[in-house]
């Protein structure tokens, strides 16, 4: 269900069900579940909601199972429960309780469903403004424009960030993690120290052509804007395992046979665009080099390994001549240090000019 949306069921005359409010903890293996219910409460009408808190973990599934309902009859006496939750946790319950409280104020029980979208007061004034071009256009004539691009750029940072955060936990590498990095290449060139921009998403390395189907498939290919050399990025998801669980010897974690596949798969790529980049260059009619092409691998999260892990994972990826892997964590704060460049500009000198400050999108 949209997080836009609140639903109230009725289970009977007095009484309907809320939807519940759902709060992730910061590895999203767990969660808390506060389900709600609305009650018709003659005797005080601000007290219209009483819930329960259902604290669930994550199973193998990727699917929540109950763990503990928290309720009087299950804790006994001298007996007591501790759930903690986190400042973004508590601040998170507050603000969806407080939008359950205003939406029952004044209001019984429904006789049927009834679902309820949060309005968006500043986004119907706009809509407003829209249909009178007259007064938009005072307002385009009184505003800075380039503040304004400079802002939504920010904004655009911020939401590709957060889209990225939330989903740290998803596995799914062609339905989800493709399409967004297609459609937003520029957060990949951030893996680059020189300015890369990508050529086309799922090149075919080993056809006919730098387009066409055939042969081993990466999943992006970056040009340098100067030298026209290429690199490959292959991409896996942020939950693949990094290091194995069972230690070789005493602080010593072996890599797992899905980051070496991986690495290996990367290698054959570039063996097969080696030895057949003279007719893709030619089919293709592109102005492209491949002087010792560079490999990255975007795979997994450096912030979930353990002390001994993350030793042996450095060791590892630091001994590696010509693939470099990265974590998904650590292309978010790539994107932290260039959000904090862009704000930390003071606003009279922002983009003054269109080629004085670029942004890649």
């Amino acid at each position: 269900m949209d997080n836009n949306e609140i639903t109230i069921t009725p289970t009977s005359y007095i009484t309907a069900d809320v939807t519940p409010i759902v709060i992730l903890d910061e590895s999203g293996r767990s969660q808390v579940r506060f389900e709600l219910q609305q009650i018709n409460n003659p005797k005080n009408y601000q007290e219209k909601l009483r819930g329960k808190f259902i604290y669930t973990v994550k199973k193998s599934d990727s699917t929540f199972n109950d763990v503990i309902s928290l309720n009087k009859r299950s804790i006994k006496s001298g007996e007591s429960f501790e759930l903690a939750l986190s400042c973004s946790q508590t601040y998170k319950l507050w603000q969806a309780l407080t939008e359950r409280y205003k939406l029952v104020k004044d209001k019984n029980t429904p006789w049927e469903e009834v679902t309820y979208t949060l309005k968006d007061e500043e986004y119907d004034k706009f809509k407003e403004l829209l249909k009178n071009k007259e007064e938009l256009v005072k307002l385009l004539k009184s505003v800075d424009l380039t503040n304004i691009n400079w802002a939504l750029n920010i904004e655009y940072l911020k939401r590709i960030k957060e889209e990225i955060k939330n989903n740290l936990n998803n596995s799914d590498e062609v339905g989800f993690w493709q399409p967004l990095f297609e459609k937003n290449s520029w957060i990949l060139s951030q893996l680059f120290n020189t300015p890369y921009m990508i050529m086309q998403g799922c090149h075919y390395v080993g056809g006919k052509s730098f387009d066409f189907n055939g042969g081993k498939k990466p999943d992006f290919i970056y040009q340098n804007g100067i030298t026209k050399n290429v690199s490959i990025i292959e991409i896996k998801t942020p939950v693949t395992t990094l290091t194995q669980n069972t230690s070789y010897r005493a602080g010593i974690l072996p890599i797992t046979t899905e980051l070496t596949g991986s690495l290996i798969q990367l290698l054959s790529q570039k063996d097969s665009l080696y030895k057949e980049f003279n007719s893709l260059k030619v089919n293709s009619k592109l102005d492209v080099e491949a002087n010792n092409i560079h490999c990255i691998l975007l795979v997994g999260n450096y912030s979930t390994l353990t002390p001994d892990a993350k030793n042996s994972f450095e060791n590892f990826r630091n001994e590696l001549r010509s693939i470099s892997i990265i974590c998904y964590d650590e292309l978010l704060e790539r994107i932290n240090m260039l959000l904090s460049i862009f704000e930390d500009v003071p606003s009279d000198e922002k983009i003054n000019s269109p080629d004085e400050f670029y942004l890649p999108f």
